[in-house]
């Protein structure tokens, strides 16, 4: 395995070392040089070059290292160590939505289960539009001409009705607008 300089700051290899295009040379020289880590580390110059030269001392000093070898097991890729705490992460989601989540009863989950919710038909809607809210109404499209089932959270089956209705409510009240100016 061959020597590759690594951030002093985090220990990585995700870094880049440019050339100051602010300087004007024809030959690179060192004061030139900008190192950037991904972990905020910066350096210049002649920094960057010791800082190479006592890393690559130092590995050559190493002589227990193996050079076909992987690298350590204790140096994790950040890729490793993201997913693992992923992992953490969702089982301690998945631990807390059971204890919020209230026990449900056996038997009424095979009740619900078995029994589909029923459809609501146009004579309730007519009839849940004068003022009678029933069950099976409160589960339907609010637009009059619609028997779809409404969305979670939602009085209208669709965004398309929403539009409708909304439509229709602005036309009213243009109308009635137009009666009020012509009274005045």
């Amino acid at each position: 395995m061959s020597f590759k300089m690594r951030c002093p700051k985090c220990d990585g290899l995700d870094y880049s070392i440019e050339r100051d295009n602010r300087t004007f040379g024809a030959v690179a020289q060192a004061f030139e040089l900008v190192f950037h880590c991904r972990c905020g580390k910066q350096m210049f110059g002649e920094q960057i070059l010791k800082e190479y030269e006592a890393q690559k001392k130092a590995w050559e000093a190493d002589t227990e290292r193996d050079d076909s070898a992987e690298p350590a097991p204790e140096r994790r890729s950040q890729r490793e160590q993201r997913e693992q705490l992923e992992q953490v992460y969702e089982a301690k989601q998945q631990a807390e939505q059971a204890k919020a989540a209230p026990p449900k009863p056996a038997a009424a989950t095979k009740k619900a289960a078995a029994k589909p919710a029923p459809k609501a038909k146009s004579s309730s809607k007519k009839a849940a539009a004068k003022g009678a809210e029933s069950a099976a109404s409160l589960e339907t499209c609010a637009w009059p001409s619609c028997d779809n089932q409404r969305r979670k959270n939602s009085k209208y089956c669709s965004r398309a009705c929403s539009n409708k209705n909304a439509r229709y409510r602005h036309k009213l009240r243009a109308k009635t607008d137009d009666g009020d100016e012509a009274s005045a």
